[in-house]
């Protein structure tokens, strides 16, 4: 067991290392809309569509999502498959994904 002066040695001199628990939300003005940054990641993705009209690539939908690119290529990929997106590739360039029109 430790002294009581070094307990309170501890307490008083110990420097303090915040621990982050889930998402950091910001609040300036180069931040996402927090309507892209909640919520489950297809929604997510869905809106920042909605109110980008035309096609968008993985990284400039992660970064207007607040995501990671992984988790959104993942994302993305998903919802391809089940008819949501669709994409457009053209040679020597990268994917690009937009809310499919019949939906």
């Amino acid at each position: 067991m430790s002294s009581p002066c070094s307990l309170i040695k501890t307490l008083l001199f110990k420097r303090a290392v915040p621990k982050h628990s889930g998402r950091v939300i910001r609040f300036d003005e180069n931040a996402p809309a927090i309507l892209y940054t909640t919520g489950p990641m297809r929604e997510r993705v869905l809106s920042f569509l909605r109110d980008h009209p035309g096609f968008a690539t993985t990284s400039e939908i992660a970064k207007g999502i607040a995501s990671n690119s992984s988790r959104t290529t993942k994302t993305l990929s998903e919802m391809v498959k089940d008819g949501s997106l669709q994409t457009v590739k053209i040679a020597d360039c990268v994917r690009e994904y937009g809310i499919t029109q019949n939906r």
